[in-house]
Parts: C-alpha cells; sequence; structure tokens
C-alpha cells in the first residue's frame, strides 16, 4: 500500500505570503512514490488578474465581491459547464483546496480492503475531496447516505471504495459487482427525513417564470447541505403529537382520525374569513340553491347588505383558474372552495349580483336623491324670496357706508356675505355694543319687523349639508349602474341564445322577465332626476347671484351657513335688547317705590 509518510508529505500545500501553488501531481505506478512535476506559483493578484480577464470566469468573480459565499459560486460555474482547470484556479484563489487529492494507490493483488487498510478518518479530513463528507459524518448523518450522495456529486468509485474502508463499511474485492452503482442525477423531491411544516404560498405560473429571478434556480436545491436540513428538521418539524396519556388520547386519536380537515386550495386565512362570512345565509340548504337565488333575482332571503358583504366573498381570478385545474371529489373541499365552486356554475356571476344589488338599491337612492334635491332647490328659493332677510342686509350695508365715508372711504355699492359678517361683529368704542346692536336696538324699538327674517326660511337648516357636487356624483352613479345593467341584459340574451332548450334557460327567462322591466322603469326616473337636477343647478345659480358670489367657487352649503351664524349674531343682539328692557324695567319700578 502507500505509505502514510508519503502520501502526508504529498498533502502540504505551500502557501508563503501572497503566494498560492498549483502543482502538477502525478503517480509513480512502479516506485509508489508521488512525484510533483512542474510546479506553476503564481501570486495572488496575478491570479486574479488573469480570472477577471477570462469572460467566462469574470461574472463569477465580481458575485463573490458582492457577498455571495465563494463555495456557492462554484456550484454555479459547475452548472454552466466552466472549464475545470478555470474551477481550480477559482477555488485556490479563494481557499476552497487546503490540500491536493489523495492520489489513488497503484493496482494491487490484494484485496480492496487491504489496498486502503493504511489510510484513516483523519486523513480524509485533510484531503480537499472528502472534507465535506466526513463532515457530513460529523454531525450524524448516515454513512450509506454520506455514500449515496458521493456517488450522487460523481466522485469516483475508487475515491468511495476508499472513503468505505476508512469509516469500516464492507467493501467489495475486485472483480465484484459494484456496490454503489451511480444513481440519476436528480435529487428526491422530499429530501427531508420526517415531515415539515407547510409553507403556504402562492407559485409563479412557468410562463412567467421567463426573465424573471426565478429562472435560473433549478439547481437551487444544491446549496442546501443535508446538516442543514436537519437543522430545519429540528426547528419546523410538523406539530408533535399530543402527548396525552390513556383513554382520553385514544379517544383525541380516533377523532382525529375521523374528522379529516377539508382541503384547501386557496390562502387558509381567506378561506376562514369566507367561511365565516358565509354563515350569514344559512337560509339556503347549498351554494347552489344561494347562487341560482341571486341569478333569478329572488329577494326573499337576500337584502341588500347581505349582496354586498358577497360581492365581498366572490373568488379573485387566480382562484378562479386554481380551482378550474382541481381534480378530485367536491366533498373533499372546505366551504370556501365550495361557494367558489357554486358561483363558477353561474354564469356571468359577478354581474347579475351586482345587477340584482343595484335593483333593490335604485328605488330608495332615486327617492333620496329626488326628496334632497327638493329641498335644496326650496332652501335657495326661500333665501331669493325673502324680503325681510334683504332689508336687514342693506340696512346694515348702509350703517357700514356711513362709518368708511366718516373715514374719507368711497361708499360701497355691495359686500361680500364674509364682509357682512365682520361688519356684524364690528364693536362700538365701548367696546361691548356691535354694529349689529345697534342695528337690532332701532329696529326693536321702532317695531320693524325684519329682525325676524329666519322665520322666512324654514328650510336652510335641513339644506346645511346638502351639496349640488354630490347629487352630481351620485346622479352619474345611478347612470352608469343602469348601464352596466343594460350590458348584462344583453349579454344574458346571448348566453340564452347559445344555451338553447338546456334546463338552465327558465333560470335565464326569469333572470330577463324580471330585469327587463326594472330596467324600462329605473330609466324614465334617472331622466325625472336629471330634469330636477337641472332645475335646481339653476337656482343655486341664482343664490350665488344674489349674494353676488361666484357659481364656481361658491358652494350653496357655504352660504347658507354665513346666513345661519348671521342669525344667530341677530338672536343674542335681541336677547341682549330684551335684558336691558328689562332692567329699565326695573329700575323705574324701584323708583316709583321710592
Amino acid at each position: 500500500g502507500i505509505e502514510v509518510a508519503k502520501i502526508q508529505s504529498f498533502r502540504t500545500l505551500n502557501t508563503a505570503g501572497d503566494e498560492v501553488v498549483a502543482p502538477s501531481t502525478k503517480v509513480d505506478t512502479n516506485s509508489n512514490a508521488v512525484k510533483v512535476l512542474s510546479p506553476k506559483r503564481q501570486s495572488k493578484d496575478q491570479m486574479r488578474k488573469s480570472l477577471m480577464q477570462d469572460e467566462a470566469v469574470k461574472k463569477f468573480m465580481r458575485m463573490v465581491d458582492v457577498g455571495v459565499p465563494a463555495q456557492a459560486a462554484v456550484h454555479k460555474m459547475k452548472q454552466d459547464g466552466v472549464d475545470e482547470k478555470k474551477i481550480d484556479m477559482f477555488k485556490q484563489l479563494h481557499g476552497l483546496v487546503t490540500a491536493p487529492a489523495l492520489p489513488m494507490p497503484p493496482p494491487q493483488k490484494s484485496s480492496t480492503k487491504q489496498k486502503y487498510a493504511r489510510i484513516t478518518k483523519q486523513d480524509l479530513a485533510k484531503d480537499g475531496t472528502f472534507k465535506k463528507y466526513v463532515k457530513m459524518s460529523t454531525v450524524g448523518v448516515p454513512l450509506m447516505a454520506i455514500v449515496t450522495k458521493m456517488s450522487q456529486d460523481g466522485v469516483e468509485q475508487e475515491r468511495i471504495h476508499m472513503f468505505s474502508a476508512a469509516f469500516g463499511l464492507n467493501v467489495p474485492s475486485e472483480g465484484s459487482p459494484k456496490p454503489f452503482p451511480m444513481p440519476p442525477m436528480h435529487h428526491e423531491r422530499r429530501r427531508a427525513s420526517k415531515a415539515l411544516q407547510k409553507i403556504h404560498w402562492t407559485t409563479v405560473a412557468e410562463e412567467r417564470l421567463q426573465n424573471s429571478i426565478w429562472a435560473s434556480n433549478s439547481n437551487a436545491d444544491d446549496d442546501i447541505e443535508d446538516c442543514e436540513i436537519e437543522k430545519l428538521e429540528s426547528l419546523f418539524s410538523a406539530s408533535p403529537v399530543n402527548k396525552a396519556s390513556g383513554v382520553g388520547r385514544k379517544q383525541s386519536t380516533a377523532k382525529n382520525n375521523n374528522a379529516k380537515k377539508p382541503s384547501s386550495l386557496i390562502d387558509p386565512k381567506r378561506a376562514n374569513n369566507i367561511a365565516i362570512s358565509l354563515a350569514q345565509f344559512r337560509a339556503f340548504s347549498n351554494f347552489d340553491d344561494l347562487c341560482q337565488a341571486v341569478a333569478s333575482l329572488d329577494g326573499e332571503h337576500l337584502n341588500i347588505e347581505k349582496l354586498q358583504n358577497m360581492q365581498l366573498l366572490l373568488p379573485k381570478p387566480e382562484e378562479l383558474n386554481k380551482l378550474k385545474h382541481f381534480v378530485g371529489q367536491s366533498d373533499s373541499l372546505g366551504r370556501a372552495e365550495k361557494f367558489f365552486l357554486s358561483v363558477m356554475k353561474i354564469p356571468l356571476f359577478p354581474a347579475k349580483l351586482a345587477a340584482f344589488k343595484y335593483s333593490l338599491q335604485f328605488d330608495e337612492q332615486a327617492e333620496s336623491l329626488t326628496s334632497s334635491l327638493r329641498l335644496l332647490g326650496e332652501a335657495c328659493g326661500e333665501v331669493i324670496a325673502s324680503t325681510k332677510l334683504a332689508t336687514i342686509l342693506k340696512r346694515l350695508l348702509a350703517i357700514g357706508n356711513i362709518m368708511n365715508e366718516s373715514a374719507g372711504k368711497p361708499k360701497a355699492a355691495g359686500v361680500t356675505l364674509d364682509s357682512l359678517i365682520k361688519t356684524a361683529k364690528k364693536k362700538g368704542s365701548d367696546g361691548k355694543t356691535t354694529v349689529l346692536d345697534h342695528l337690532i336696538n332701532t329696529a326693536m324699538n321702532n317695531k320693524l319687523d325684519f329682525v325676524e327674517f329666519w322665520s322666512d326660511m324654514p328650510t336652510v337648516r335641513d339644506a346645511m349639508r346638502l351639496n349640488l357636487d354630490d347629487f352630481r356624483l351620485l346622479l352619474r352613479e345611478c347612470e352608469s349602474g343602469a348601464q352596466s345593467v343594460s350590458r348584462t341584459i344583453e349579454k344574458e340574451k346571448s348566453e340564452a341564445e347559445c344555451q338553447g332548450g338546456s334546463s338552465g334557460k327558465d333560470t335565464f327567462t326569469e333572470f330577463l322577465h324580471k330585469l327587463q322591466p326594472f330596467l324600462k322603469r329605473a330609466l324614465i326616473e334617472i331622466e325625472k332626476i336629471k330634469k330636477l337636477f337641472g332645475d335646481v343647478e339653476k337656482k343655486v345659480q341664482l343664490l350665488c347671484s344674489f349674494f353676488a358670489e361666484d357659481f364656481k367657487t361658491c358652494k350653496a352649503s357655504t352660504i347658507f351657513g354665513v346666513l345661519l351664524e348671521f342669525s344667530r349674531l341677530v338672536d343674542k343682539s335681541k336677547e341682549q335688547y330684551h335684558r336691558k328692557v328689562k332692567a329699565a324695567k326695573r329700575r323705574e319700578s324701584m323708583a316709583k317705590n321710592r
């Protein structure tokens, strides 16, 4: 055999300073000695420069520079078919070769076990070829699994025998069949020795993999060592069996075996939320009846709120795609998946659901929109027609002009709403009495009725929050909904013609029979609302013009708000007037009593 001293002398990798030795070796079969032929010395800088100039290796050098492990880069070089000599130089530069490979001993007539008798585990641990496999044995990986891994990695049969002999495995004699045949070069899908926890994720379709980050990820599993898999098994093993003892434990096991969990094709959290929401449809014996009720516009057990909730439960495109490719019994699926399957049986179900909801809520929306528009128009008319309001505002403007003219300012023909409020709040030299207080005192003393202007506008307070822009948006939504229903009807007619005399024809007929008259009535009502909206819009324009405001920037609600504030200021001035009158009467009474 090969003497250990000779082998050890060959193993040493000469490294000094920044130089790396890359010897060319050869085994002399006659003298059983190892010779080193023509060693080539290159500095690390020279070797790096040489590799960076090579286009085939340049990108892998950059991968290491940005933090990719050198061993992972070597795996990628092998996958891309880079020349072995370049790979060896790359490994030497990054310190992946700790010693030259052990030379295979010359053939002898002795048995294979005797041939490798002098080679120990320590010898193999110092060899670059065997280093990782020896490390696997130290963390508890079964020896036969390591031998299989060596065969998968393409290690020569003689070296596998050498490893087996060093670790005490049976090694066949020469001429006997090979005990370690090369397995197919692919990994089993399950490399873990026990079940691990599932990860629920959404996979990318094959047609979308091209040019993505996953396009070159086919052999990424090779980078995961068996020792790392063992760590995963310790951290992420499946839920342990309940450790309860005795009869209770057996009963629990029996229950788990009898009650199989339903299969889930969608995200578990979403499936659970959908199953909870579906509880509101218990009036239906199954999901098929529920979907048929929607398709036939049957509102006996359905209302607007339930239909709105159902819209949130409809399947997404990717979920429908999964169900289309599902092969198996539907009984094994969860409640969410069963609901999705029932939805898929009804053509145009989302559109029919939207049309059904629109038909149920249209009358209420139309009535609310009509009454709100009428209220807004009536409020605008009351403000414009109030002579008391016009009188008090003009009187306030006149007082303001008198004050300004005395200060040398020109007379104003009119002022904005904000200016009227400022004028009303203007305090006198006593710091208490305002311009509006003086105006109200004068009016009350002379018994002028314009101070009761707010009684001419009973609907203004209710119209405070009404906005013409909001009504315009609601009217557009009504028109859009009617157009959507019209398109659904046309599609349903085409679908009914395609079905011909099929069993679902009654459902088509019932849907059209109920929805077509509704659409006709809804369109007439929408035209009435549009006409009413136009009339109210003109009244709002007149209201803005009445106060010399721009219709494009001023809203009716703004004018109503100013009038409400002004009326509160008037009420406050009236209360002060009445307190002064009562105080004067008390003083007069006290004077008489004296």
